[in-house]
């Protein structure tokens, strides 16, 4: 089988893929460094914030949770509890 050079540079030269002005890969590396620092940055902070939700007043969440079984257990059909 002959390989003709001719039609492999056309064919790059004119295929969708492979037309534009070649980037080296330090070029990319320059590009890809900014919108990683970024996104490194947009996840510490959702780390911190779901952190924050987690940790949360104590208290307040005793509080809610007595209050959530009250409410749950007023208006029963029943006469047996549902949290005792």
């Amino acid at each position: 089988m002959e390989y003709n050079l001719n039609k492999s540079i056309f064919w790059k030269e004119t295929h969708p893929f492979c037309r534009g002005p070649a980037v080296s890969q330090n070029e990319l590396n320059k590009n890809e460094l900014p919108q990683s620092i970024a996104q490194s940055q947009k996840n510490h902070a959702l780390i911190q914030l779901l952190k924050s939700w987690r940790e949360g007043d104590e208290q307040e969440q005793r509080n809610t949770w007595e209050y959530l079984k009250q409410a749950l257990d007023e208006d029963r059909l029943s006469e047996r509890k549902l949290f005792p």
